[in-house]
């Protein structure tokens, strides 16, 4: 039997029970906001304009906010530099904030606190850079924003598309920031109808990508492998109760989601 006739069997056996798969719909491409909770504050700057710059450190990671009224507001960190001469230390971060990205400086010596924020400004070397294209800020305590609500955008990334048949398609997705593997949901069957299946397993190579995904298809064990060969990405497979399929990996640029409907858990 092939791999396609057996799917199409397996599903019309799974409709004289309840199917182990999504049934609600849902839009697991659209980004969540989503509450944080601020864990060692470097940083409080005020611009002239009364907003809000913050720099919070979560483990070797600095996070950057911005005040939006009430709240602030965590954007992405694209590229982060820090350097120490002497007693001093600085730490510049380039932030994805709407509607351009803009520079975060912090500096901390001797002589006190300094920060500073630029708007599109190219790899900065120090905070005086900073401050020439942009505006130095006045420092504040940490306290100022201790009692302030927090939130993040949380961004979805279309991690694979791939295409089994003519009919049926698999996507994978998982959060663009903050993730590990746990995080990944599968989708598979017509774009009309993308059901979530759970994923039990996600294990990735140091190869350049290697991954093999394993999860339920309507009871059965399933296993999803995509290898790399020579730091390029080979023949994928999926295998399904003993039989497997070649599938072709399809550019995730070139998915449609507006013609897709998902069904979630």
């Amino acid at each position: 039997m092939t791999l396609r006739a057996w799917l199409v069997v397996g599903m019309c056996g799974a409709c004289s029970r309840a199917p182990d798969v999504g049934d609600t719909p849902c839009e697991p491409l659209q980004a969540q906001i989503t509450p944080e909770s601020l864990v060692s504050v470097r940083g409080v700057g005020e611009a002239d304009d009364g907003t809000l710059y913050v720099i919070d450190d979560v483990g070797a990671e600095s996070r950057a906010y911005v005040s939006d009224g009430a709240v602030l507001v965590r954007h992405r960190v694209s590229g982060s530099g820090e350097s120490s001469e002497g007693d001093t230390t600085t730490l510049v971060l380039t932030v994805q904030a709407a509607p351009e990205p803009l520079t975060l400086g912090h500096e901390d010596s001797p002589a006190g606190v300094r920060m500073a924020v630029a708007v599109g400004l190219d790899e900065p070397r120090d905070l005086d850079e900073v401050i020439a294209a942009g505006e130095e800020l006045s420092v504040l305590a940490p306290s100022v924003v201790a009692g302030m609500e927090a939130e993040f955008r949380r961004e979805v990334e279309l991690e694979y598309y791939a295409r089994i048949d003519a009919d049926a398609h698999v996507i994978i997705v998982r959060p663009r920031d903050d993730w590990d593997y746990d995080d990944f949901r599968l989708f598979l069957g017509p774009t009309s109808e993308l059901t979530e299946r759970e994923v039990h397993q996600v294990q990735r190579a140091r190869d350049g990508g290697s991954t093999t995904i394993d999860f339920d298809y309507d009871g059965d064990d399933a296993t999803l492998d995509s290898p790399y060969v020579d730091m390029q990405p080979g023949q994928a497979t999926l295998e399904v109760g003993g039989s497997s399929q070649s599938i072709e990996w399809l550019d995730a640029g070139s998915f449609d989601e507006g013609a897709a409907t998902f069904l979630c858990f």
